[in-house]
């Protein structure tokens, strides 16, 4: 994957309700994750909502034997991690397609001081 310049996106500041990455986490390495979630933190509105859609390891494997080509798999320990750091929180989470792939729905925590 090419690296994408996140920070020129021209949505305003607390513009959107949402921002979804759905069957895109995983395909993106950790810089870029970090950068993603910096911009969609930017974007979203007080009160909006990240939505993220990835593929467990489990799922990766069965899609490798399928086709042959498939992300690297994300546990879902990690994704909270990761997107928790970078200031949101879960208000959402639950496996789907037999536990394959993970919807993750999450709130901007917002700062104050």
């Amino acid at each position: 994957m090419e690296t994408q310049d996140w920070t020129c996106i021209t949505i305003p500041d607390r513009s959107v309700d949402t921002v979804t990455l759905v069957a895109t986490w995983n395909y993106l390495s950790d810089a870029q994750r970090e950068l993603v979630l910096r911009a969609a933190h930017r974007m979203l509105a007080r009160y909006g909502r990240l939505v993220v859609t990835c593929l467990t390891p489990l799922g990766t494997a069965v899609l490798r034997l399928w086709d042959g080509l498939a992300p690297w798999g994300a546990r879902p320990a990690a994704v909270l991690a990761v997107v928790e750091r970078a200031g949101f929180r879960a208000v959402y989470h639950r496996p789907f397609q037999g536990g394959f792939n993970h919807l993750y729905v999450f709130g901007k925590v917002e700062v104050t001081g």
